[in-house]
């Protein structure tokens, strides 16, 4: 698996910045109310500060809403013991603070650990594009690529569709043949109990896509017994 940008978020930091910020535009709001008149550098610095005000907000749901980093716990003690100087000053621990990572972008970042697996067998002169690679010298055209070639991307998206149509079709190949409740009981329940492997695994979803993924499996099965039962 690649290395992923982490980082901390110091929330609280930005929201003391917001503060900040705000006890500085009370004062200004409070001293051109109470002026007769305003210098016009006295409002282009207030137009300064309301930009940095808002970018301030900003900045502080962005780093809000970004979502933790897998192994937290590593990126910490990383940090501490790199930087044992800070991590003991004044005998705090600034390095406690929620580890945050960029949301995956599914379009360039190989962002699944199919895409990762393909990226690393097929052949540097399958998946690099000669119009953008081809003045590189021969070693950097042999190293990992960073971005998702389309090759990677294709043949990703063909075993995700190749698998989902082979998930359906073999158990219900295997059902259909001398059927028996036991025998359509145990295939039932060794395809869901694969197909849920499969979306932890192979697949990079949150719970919520897992579960509905794997109930809507589980429900085609369940309605193809029924349906194939006789009478």
């Amino acid at each position: 698996m690649e290395d992923e940008l982490s980082f901390m978020q110091f929330y609280q930091l930005h929201r003391l910045n917001i503060i900040r910020m705000q006890n500085t535009l009370a004062i200004r709001k409070a001293d051109i109310m109470s002026a007769l008149n305003v210098k016009d550098d006295d409002l282009k610095a207030l137009t300064a500060l309301l930009h940095d005000y808002v970018t301030a907000i900003r900045d502080c749901e962005y780093m809000h809403h970004l979502k933790p980093a897998r192994g937290e716990t590593h990126t910490r003690t990383f940090m501490m013991g790199h930087f044992p100087e800070i991590a003991r000053r004044n005998g705090q621990d600034p390095y406690n603070s929620q580890i945050c990572q960029l949301p995956d972008d599914p379009m360039n970042r190989l962002n699944d650990p199919i895409r990762q697996f393909l990226n690393r067998v097929l052949p540097r002169f399958l998946i690099l594009r000669q119009n953008r690679f081809s003045h590189l010298p021969y070693h950097l055209r042999d190293s990992p690529v960073e971005r998702m070639p389309d090759l990677v991307d294709q043949l990703a998206r063909f075993t995700l569709a190749f698998v989902g149509g082979a998930s359906l079709v073999i158990p219900m190949i295997i059902m259909t043949v001398r059927p028996s409740q036991v025998k359509s009981i145990a295939t039932v329940s060794l395809a869901v109990v694969g197909v849920s492997f499969f979306m932890a695994v192979g697949i990079r979803c949150n719970n919520a896509e897992t579960l509905g993924v794997t109930a809507a499996y589980a429900a085609v099965l369940v309605v193809f017994i029924g349906a194939s039962r006789p009478g």
